[in-house]
């Protein structure tokens, strides 16, 4: 990836941030077609349950130019 790609900025505050030497296995799972995160029946002290994934009803990945 270029240096300028969120990926590799991820990468990097990963690295010089958090942890305290390299980074030896970063995994980054990417979703396409999620329209938002539906937080209406969260609560702000759960950390594992961050609300329900709100799926943008007219993705579609078929056509050339969305992939």
């Amino acid at each position: 990836m270029p240096s300028d790609h969120q990926i590799s900025k991820i990468t990097r505050i990963v690295r010089d941030e958090y942890s305290s030497g390299g980074i030896v296995n970063l995994d980054i799972d990417i979703f396409w077609g999620v329209n938002g995160i539906d937080k209406s029946k969260t609560n702000r002290w759960d950390p594992i349950y961050i609300g329900e994934v709100v799926m943008d009803p007219d993705f579609d990945l078929s056509p050339k130019e969305a992939q």
